[in-house]
């Protein structure tokens, strides 16, 4: 049997986008844009280490009120810049967070030799970020964690265990 054109089913519709998805769960879908790029307010800094100061940005959401959180990007292995984390710190400062990102010791411009740390000294490094993010005038009382990618996962929770009072989780 063949059928009419008229009785053909219609065209299957868009799948919904994730932002949509979200939605329909009740959840927020503030951060689920893949295009979320937002204004934000980027400050040089650095943060104090054993080999010298490391060159550091601070990128605050474009209102700062709304901040929600604070965190440390942490790097993996590798030589690594602030600017090496693209789009990324633009990113989660779009979803609430105050974020602060640095160079490793002897890239971008940066004093010492990432070649030579332990992972202890990239913990401690980590730690040293936090504090100048918790004093940071934005940041004013929020929680502050550590992100980190690949071998930066682990100095994250190696940070976090060598001083769990510095380092929130949520």
């Amino acid at each position: 049997m063949f059928a009419r054109s008229s009785d053909a089913s219609p065209a299957p519709a868009t799948p919904p986008t994730r932002q949509e998805r979200l939605r329909r769960q009740g959840r927020s879908a503030r951060c689920a844009n893949e295009e979320l790029i937002v204004s934000t307010a980027d400050e040089a800094t650095a943060v104090p280490t054993s080999v010298g100061d490391l060159r550091a940005r601070i990128h605050v959401p474009a209102n700062a009120a709304e901040a929600t959180v604070a965190v440390v990007l942490v790097d993996g292995s590798g030589d690594g810049t602030l600017e090496d984390w693209g789009e990324w710190p633009t990113r989660y400062a779009g979803c609430g967070a105050v974020v602060l990102s640095h160079d490793k010791p002897g890239c971008g411009g940066s004093p010492g030799d990432w070649m030579t740390q332990s992972l202890t000294d990239r913990a401690q490094e980590s730690l040293a970020a936090v504090h100048v993010l918790r004093a940071h005038p934005s940041v004013d009382r929020r929680p502050v964690g550590l992100v980190g990618v690949s071998q930066g996962g682990w100095v994250a929770l190696l940070a976090a265990s060598l001083a769990p009072s510095s380092v929130d989780s949520w």
